[in-house]
């Protein structure tokens, strides 16, 4: 498993250093568990914010790791930082018709089912205050 995170962090690495601007755009993040110092999942930006201010996210769990509320946690910390960035205003979200465990995650944060075709997609806008 170790080979197959160091070729995903050094093609990463590879997308940051072509448009440091949007560096936090381009990343992912390791979704950690800090007891046992292992890597459970990654979450992500799929591209830049369109121009309205939609973003697309992306993430992975273990499934070692999965029913425990780690993914609901790191979904509603990364809106949490998504919301504070000015260009983003709402957050997409694509998941299998038969992936409920990805729904149920979705829904745990917000999320809004906004239309179907060979996937189902999601939608949580920006509260503004």
């Amino acid at each position: 498993m170790e080979g197959y995170w160091l070729d995903i962090v050094k093609n990463q690495i590879e997308i940051c250093k072509k448009d440091l601007e949007n560096i936090l755009f381009r990343t992912f993040w390791f979704i950690i568990l800090k007891h046992e110092r292992t890597i459970i999942g990654t979450i992500d930006f799929k591209n830049l914010p369109n121009e309205s201010g939609e973003a697309e996210i992306g993430y992975g769990l273990s499934p070692d790791y999965g029913k425990k509320g780690y993914m609901t946690e790191a979904v509603n910390g990364f809106k949490e930082w998504a919301f504070q960035q000015p260009t983003v205003q709402s957050l997409l979200a694509e998941t299998e018709k038969d992936n409920l465990a990805s729904q149920s995650v979705l829904k745990r944060c917000n999320f809004q089912l906004t239309h179907c075709n060979e996937t189902l997609w999601w939608r949580v806008k920006k509260q503004n205050r």
